[in-house]
């Protein structure tokens, strides 16, 4: 019996100070750096590139805006006599051709032009709020998985270690050393945490297929995320990104270009009262007439200028410029509410990261510290017959406990820092 008892202990102890095994597959083809994934999403993921192409549409729409309509060319016959349908018979009878544009009044054109750049500027801040939010998403899947893999390692630790309590208490019960309690706890223990490891496999399966579908991979597709993940440290201060959200957060910045878009735009329809101008050329060709004493008349040329005729002036053109006085007034409104909820998720990031940290030194000097010692003291005891089975076995769980919970705890620090980062736009260290 001290031989199994010195079997159990041995095993104990180099289950508890081995580093937790990964759970990814072990196919070095599959390692992934959170550099990589973030990389690979910004080069292939296909709502950037829907981006793009948004991009690309606003920018034809301002090349279009500044531009004048086409001319009009007209190909026309003049003063025809149905009786005979002849050019020649008639001195007011010709073939005319006619050239007509359409000039905007000074100013309107420009102020469409300048509501388009705005527009091109917004979607260029857009995609970059987009490729913000994506790199959340990466940052927050790959910590997820780092989460997992520990978790599955130590998990699968339990699990072998526990299938030997489970040997040892049966052993002990069958020579009369034991209880059958010890047993029955021991077995149960056992289910529960491989009933944990099934589901935390399911979970990492989803995690993957999440961080795949953003890589824009197909989503079984093997990923072995590679190094260790460390504390974030010396990040800004919240003070200090406050400050700077306002110029540097793309999704306001975007807003700040649609309020002065909108505000061109008001420009624009003040200037619907003002006339158009058109001006056309044409040119009449006559032909030789018929008859002794006719000769042949010559051409027409003809200049014509006009301008159009606001109807209703109070009407139309009123509700364009309330409309548009009103586009203004929502985007600025909306700006508003956008820089409040920018500084909530800031106040709101800060508080996890402040409370992330607490813990992480809590469990770093405290918490693993003192699990350890009471191991090991359960150990000593359980060598010597003076602590039961079940508690060490439950000294054993605490330890691992706290194992998944440090790193769960490391794994949404870092999950705020990314979140904090896409929501003020910048890197916080």
């Amino acid at each position: 019996m001290k031989t199994t008892t010195k079997t159990v202990v041995t095993m104990i102890l180099g289950f508890t100070f081995a580093a937790a095994a990964n759970g990814a597959p072990n196919d070095s083809t599959a390692i992934l750096s959170l550099e990589e994934a973030i990389e690979a999403t910004i080069s292939f993921n296909p709502a950037l590139n829907v981006s793009k192409w948004k991009i690309k549409r606003a920018d034809e729409r301002r090349d279009q805006a500044g531009s004048w309509m086409d001319p009009t060319l007209k190909f026309g016959m003049m003063n025809v006599p149905i009786d005979s349908w002849l050019f020649n018979q008639e001195p007011m009878t010709g073939k005319q051709v006619s050239l007509m544009q359409r000039v905007p009044f000074p100013g309107k054109l420009g102020a469409i032009s300048d509501a388009a750049s705005y527009e091109v500027m917004a979607s260029k801040e857009e995609r970059s709020e987009l490729e913000g939010i994506l790199v959340r998403q990466v940052k927050e899947d790959y910590f997820n998985l780092y989460l997992a893999d520990k978790s599955i390692g130590i998990n699968k630790e339990n699990i072998g270690l526990l299938k030997s309590f489970v040997e040892i208490a049966e052993t002990r019960y069958s020579v009369g050393r034991g209880i059958q309690q010890d047993v029955l706890k021991a077995q149960v223990t056992l289910s529960k945490f491989e009933e944990r490891l099934i589901n935390l496999n399911f979970d990492r399966k989803k995690i993957v297929a999440r961080l795949n579908t953003l890589m824009n991979r197909p989503p079984p597709t093997p990923i072995i995320i590679s190094g260790t993940l460390s504390k974030t440290e010396n990040i800004l201060s919240e003070i200090e990104l406050t400050v700077m959200v306002e110029e540097n957060r793309p999704l306001l910045k975007a807003i700040k270009h649609r309020i002065k878009s909108r505000e061109k735009m008001v420009k624009y329809s003040r200037k619907l009262f003002l006339p158009d101008l058109s001006v056309g050329v044409a040119y009449t060709q006559r032909d030789e007439l018929t008859g002794v004493t006719m000769g042949k008349g010559a051409d027409f040329l003809s200049v014509n200028v006009g301008f159009s005729l606001p109807i209703k002036p109070g009407n139309r053109q009123s509700s364009k410029i309330e409309e548009f006085e009103a586009s203004v007034r929502i985007s600025e409104e909306s700006y508003k509410d956008a820089l409040n909820k920018v500084k909530r998720d800031i106040e709101i990031n800060y508080a996890d990261i402040d409370k992330g940290n607490e813990l992480l030194t809590l469990y770093e000097t405290r918490l693993l510290p003192q699990a350890r010692q009471s191991l090991n003291s359960a150990l000593s005891g359980y060598q010597v017959d003076k602590v039961d089975f079940i508690t060490l076995l439950n000294n054993q769980i605490t330890l691992f406990e706290h194992q998944i919970n440090y790193y769960k705890i490391l794994s949404n620090y870092e999950k705020s820092i990314a979140r904090l980062e896409a929501t003020a736009g910048i890197k916080l260290n």
